[in-house]
């Protein structure tokens, strides 16, 4: 056997022989819009062939466009294995943007080892998009010269899975950053979505500013939901009075989501407890595993690099001694 990766996807292939009967890819690549607009970076494109088989995954690098994207074939070859890997040369091949079925435009017909370009779409009355924040930044002591990390948390209220990004401006003009990436949330998911502050060696009097921010959805900009959190300078030493313990573990949507290649995840634990953090691939194989050791109740957040590993959908696994929590990832390279 041979492994070949392709767009995240490891293939699988018979030399020798069989080399040239044994199914490998078809390739697609086009234009792919959604909601009446080019497809925005960071969006998720399906395959499923007739048996409605998961064999093929794109994530959009440039707006408007995919691929060559590996639709994978089902290896016929091995009369002893009947597992259906994929497509065969004729199936006509069904995609997904963003989980909502899409309209394909061109050859949309699996033949092997081809490249086809095509046209996707999911048009604009399929699509639901709605949002609310459901975890608003409270007030926050903090210090001259620091720069600090503001989460907000946001539920997907649309059918289909959405991208998020959101802006911020302080009434003194404070500099924020925002972002550098979307967050993706699936139909019914609370995700995080942050930006930055710098907070100035001087604030000024009263040594107080208010953050205004909105959280936007990219597949359609024009759906916002808005809120306020007041930061207030501190030149003492003493710990914030403002920071609460939690009373349950909780395990964060990692940000920024795509990332490349690194990303921080950001987790609550209620008391004192021995922490690992495991990276599985999307067929669920373990591809990395951290043991972070005992950590304190309270706050937390451990930053991962993940430029050994391939682009694709992963998921990371925080696990104490009596539960454990599971969310998604996308790496883009």
């Amino acid at each position: 056997m041979k492994a070949v990766l392709l767009g995240g996807l490891i293939l699988l292939f018979t030399i020798g022989a069989q080399a040239q009967s044994t199914p490998w890819a078809c390739f697609f690549a086009g234009t792919a819009s959604y909601n009446g607009i080019p497809a925005p970076v960071g969006t998720v494109i399906d395959a499923y062939d007739p048996d409605g088989i998961h064999c093929g995954s794109w994530i959009v690098h440039t707006t408007g466009l995919f691929g060559a994207m590996a639709v994978v074939g089902d290896d016929t070859t091995d009369p002893d294995d009947p597992t259906d890997e994929g497509a065969v040369d004729g199936d006509v091949i069904t995609f997904y943007i963003n989980g909502l079925l899409a309209d394909c435009i061109g050859d949309c017909t699996w033949t092997d080892k081809a490249t086809k370009e095509i046209a996707l779409s999911v048009v604009e009355d399929s699509v639901e998009i709605a949002l609310q924040i459901v975890v608003s930044p409270g007030p926050r002591a903090v210090r001259p010269g620091e720069t600090i990390s503001v989460k907000v948390g946001v539920e997907n209220l649309g059918n289909a899975l959405d991208l998020f990004g959101i802006t911020a401006y302080t009434d003194k003009g404070w500099t924020t950053i925002p972002q550098d990436s979307a967050t993706h949330a699936d139909p019914g998911d609370t995700v995080y979505v942050y930006f930055r502050v710098i907070i100035p060696l001087w604030p000024g009097e009263p040594p107080t500013d208010v953050i205004h921010f909105t959280v936007f959805s990219h597949n359609d900009p024009s759906v916002t939901a808005s809120g306020t959190a007041s930061l207030t300078v501190s030149v003492t030493d003493v710990d914030d009075p403002i920071v609460n313990l939690p009373g349950s573990f909780e395990l964060y949507q990692n940000y920024p989501n795509p990332f490349n290649p690194t990303t921080t995840f950001a987790f609550n634990l209620a008391s004192l407890s021995h922490v690992n953090l495991q990276i599985y691939d999307i067929t669920g194989r373990l591809v990395d595993e951290r043991d972070l050791g005992s950590l304190s109740a309270g706050n937390h957040q451990v930053e991962f690099n993940a430029g050994g590993l391939a682009s694709g959908v992963y998921l990371y696994r925080l696990a104490t001694e009596t539960t454990s929590q599971t969310k998604k990832m996308i790496l883009v390279k």
